[in-house]
């Protein structure tokens, strides 16, 4: 045991936090640390606040300083979210071990004194975010909330005005036989998005926040999420809505998904000046999303609207927005959209400051077997044909589009991604090959000058194993490290004495289920298919007393971790008799035996999964695709 103190050098909220949990786990660690004032030990502040020089230019990129020797010296960072990351990156490198956001999901080693340490490092993204999908409790939230700093992820982002779908999703329990729907209403999700924001906050993290909405949302239609639900609107309120096919309307009854009729003026200042207010009443979201309507082929087709491209409009609205928030002298970042048809760039119109501006990039329609890399000469832009239009497809289209819209954009940008969308389990059934892929796109991100990733993700993917989070927040930190260094770090972490043994368990499954077929790449019915899958059943039961020996581990993480890897063993091989009939043809026993058993027994682990697996999203989409046999998805309810 070694007696430690640990000054915090101001009030900022961050920095007493950071101080009070560094005091935490050097406590938890067995020795015996304490809050100090006096200005002694363990210094912990902001650069200026311990007279260290920043060489930081930008206002949102981060740093870790650590100066440790015999238990005294300086953390510290550029802003307090960085002194954050520098308190977590220092508990790593005294041996914690952050696998995975639960109660049950660190490793502490025990009897260890603050170790030396000197450090200084940048992260190699600027922009290193989640954004809320999927199926999530307020308690999941805020365990994700606790973690991100710890791995150094420095930015969340809330979609939608309230979250309430994400949280109905949840709370209403639609697809498990064994729970009852628990009460949820639009006040309760907003009251959970509060307590989000304080938690965002008190780590000093960038808050994103919105996206679509605004569309609808300034008109008095709620927004809530993806659900179809019947309207009777009034008039003056259908006025604002996009014609598409002669007709003004919710485009198929889904208010997120509806444009509006952006060359009516009345309409785009109800719109810009519904955001600028958002703003002003929620001053601590530091990068606001202005998205236009969700899917594709819906936007406006009056004579007026068709004179401009959708993007032309859209910069128009981006312009009025900025000149709102400028006379307001409101310094908030606005990130805007390329996708669909907004992936065409304006051909009259430029965006007049592009200080206040960051794009943001979402090519949607990737398919997730092979990396993100351009291997060929871009094409030139295909003809845009309003509301009859082609999604992007390839890397090569994708970036041609995002390379066109940066010929006439200089500000910032950065990929909005969808590896974990639904679990990540609907391209990798093990998570091995997706996780290469991750960090191959990653990597390829930066040469294209994107400065970061934000991804659009369930909140829940750390089964069976968290590789491919930790493969995620590790890359965007440094995105030197190779992907063999991190995998091995990870699972020799996770499993310790058999983490080469999981690793090649994992890897083995996640080439035996084949991601080119899981992704529906490959014709369905395929024999060749059939065998692969009928031999895995036995190639886990060779692996089977591995687990069952290490059940029973003295370190509760580890213990934690080798429980998932059995309840997952188990799926598998029920998962493999499931891909076997489907690739002999036998959709109809799939659909009435095979899948009916999997996810009911799937469902009865969610007491034990709920931290680290949506299983509620995950069947969703995974029915959706292998069952009822539709490849793309639709963010529908």
């Amino acid at each position: 045991m070694r007696k430690v103190t640990v000054t915090p050098m101001t009030n900022h909220e961050t920095i007493r936090f950071a101080a009070e949990e560094l005091v935490r786990y050097l406590n938890a660690m067995g020795n015996a640390a304490t809050l100090s004032s006096r200005g002694d030990g363990i210094l912990i502040g902001e650069y200026d606040a311990l007279g260290l020089e920043s060489s930081i230019n930008h206002p949102l990129d981060d740093e870790v300083y650590i100066d440790i020797q015999e238990s005294k010296g300086k953390i510290s960072g550029p802003h307090p979210r960085s002194v954050l990351f520098s308190v977590y990156r220092y508990l790593t490198e005294c041996g914690c071990c952050f696998l995975h956001p639960t109660p049950g999901g660190e490793k502490i080693p025990i009897s260890a004194a603050p170790m030396d340490c000197s450090m200084k490092e940048r992260p190699s993204y600027r922009y290193r975010s989640i954004s809320l999908e999927g199926a999530s409790s307020i308690g999941n939230l805020l365990d994700l909330i606790d973690w991100l700093p710890k791995v150094g992820l420095n930015s969340y982002h809330t979609q939608l005005k309230d979250g309430f779908t994400f949280f109905e999703r949840w709370y209403s329990h639609k697809m498990n036989p064994f729970k009852e729907a628990e009460p949820i209403d639009l006040p309760t999700a907003t009251q959970y998005m509060k307590e989000l924001t304080v938690e965002i906050k008190k780590r000093d993290l960038i808050y994103q926040a919105m996206g679509h909405g605004w569309t609808c949302e300034p008109f008095a239609i709620n927004g809530l999420g993806w659900d179809s639900v019947e309207l009777h609107l009034p008039d003056e309120t259908m006025q604002y809505l996009a014609m598409v096919q002669g007709k003004r309307q919710v485009w198929r009854n889904i208010p997120v998904n509806t444009n509006a009729c952006y060359s009516n003026p009345e309409a785009r200042s109800q719109i810009v000046q519904f955001v600028a207010d958002y703003s002003a009443d929620n001053p601590e979201i530091d990068l606001l999303h202005f998205w236009l309507g969700d899917d594709l082929n819906n936007y406006c087709e009056c004579d007026n609207c068709a004179k401009y491209q959708p993007s032309d409009w859209y910069v128009m609205m981006l312009n009025e927005l900025d000149e709102i928030l400028t006379k307001r002298n409101n310094p908030v970042k606005i990130v805007f959209l390329m996708f669909y048809e907004l992936l065409w760039p304006p051909v009259h119109k430029r965006i007049s400051n592009p200080e206040r501006f960051i794009l943001l990039f979402a090519p949607v329609s990737l398919d997730y077997t092979k990396p993100f890399k351009v291997t060929k000469e871009l094409p030139p832009l295909s003809e845009f044909r309003l509301n009859n239009i082609i999604e992007a497809h390839g890397v090569e289209q994708n970036v041609a589009y995002y390379q066109a819209w940066k010929n006439i954009f200089s500000g910032d940008s950065f990929v909005y991604t969808y590896h974990f969308m639904t679990t990540g389990w609907e391209k990798d059934l093990a998570g091995y090959h997706l996780a290469k892929i991750l960090h191959q796109d990653i990597r390829e991100f930066g040469k294209l000058g994107l400065t970061g990733v934000n991804s659009c993700q369930a909140q829940r993917v750390f089964f069976p194993t968290g590789l491919g989070m930790t493969v995620y927040a590790r890359t965007l930190w440094n995105d030197r490290l190779e992907f063999e260094e991190i995998s091995n770090r990870y699972f020799e972490e996770a499993y310790p004495g058999y983490g080469v043994a999981v690793e090649a368990f994992i890897a083995s499954l996640s080439s035996q289920f084949d991601p080119v077929y899981v992704q529906m790449e490959v014709p369905r019915v395929d024999e060749a298919a059939a065998q692969r899958f009928e031999e895995i059943p036995a190639y886990i039961d060779t692996f089977i007393p591995v687990i069952t020996n290490n059940l029973n581990h003295h370190d509760p993480a580890v213990r934690t971790n080798w429980r998932h890897l059995y309840i997952y063993s188990l799926l598998m091989k029920k998962c493999a008799v499931m891909f076997q009939s489907i690739a002999l043809g036998q959709q109809e026993r799939v659909k009435q035996e095979l899948w009916p058993d999997f996810i009911q027994t799937f469902f009865e682990y969610e007491d034990v999964l709920y931290h680290v697996f949506d299983i509620e999203w995950f069947a969703k989409r995974f029915k959706s695709m292998q069952v009822d046999g539709n490849k793309h998805f639709v963010n529908y309810e």
